[in-house]
């Protein structure tokens, strides 16, 4: 993850990653940037992908990447939770009235190890796999709202204390596209 485009809050530092250095989060920690175009999907396919190393079982989730900080401004979160499974949020407006899909059923994280994490959207459905599981998939066929939130790596967009990652994310990469099985 290269923090240079990024805002730290608390302490957000640097080691090996499963590629070159990643960002290490302390569970208090996290980063944000403003809003940013490259994130607005809209009705565009994309695709998330990063490489995380839990260090710690969280209470309640932890965030991966998210552009989700209240209410009016939920597009999508993407995280793991209690359980070590991976969740994904998408919605296409203010949640009050809205299509919200969650996907809540994936395999297990291994703690203290690296884990790989895909969130794609093709325009028709939402899907999540770890570590080449298979897919798991539920419809939704937007557009991804277009708030205002921030950008954050570790966290929720309101700094949510709940949120917070412990461990070592890397690679983070986010695409326009939905990228194939093969890719």
């Amino acid at each position: 993850v290269s923090q240079s485009r990024y805002t730290t809050s608390g302490s957000v530092t640097s080691a090996t990653g499963k590629f070159g250095d990643a960002a290490v989060f302390d569970g208090t920690a996290y980063l944000s940037r403003a809003d940013d175009s490259d994130f607005e999907f809209g009705s565009s396919n994309f695709t998330i992908a990063c490489w995380f190393y839990p260090t710690a079982t969280p209470s309640n989730q932890c965030v991966l990447l998210a552009k989700w900080s209240n209410a009016t401004n939920a597009e999508f979160l993407f995280r793991y939770d209690s359980a070590l499974k991976l969740n994904a949020f998408i919605s296409n407006g203010p949640l009050a009235g809205n299509q919200v899909n969650t996907i809540l059923n994936s395999p297990v994280a291994s703690l203290n190890a690296w884990n790989f994490a895909v969130m794609r959207w093709n325009g028709t459905q939402m899907s999540i796999r770890l570590n080449n599981s298979s897919w798991q998939s539920v419809a939704f066929t937007g557009p991804v709202n277009a708030g205002a939130a921030p950008i954050t790596i570790g966290a929720n967009g309101f700094g949510d204390a709940g949120s917070k990652a412990a461990g070592r994310i890397d690679h983070m990469s986010v695409w326009k596209r939905a990228l194939s099985d093969a890719s």
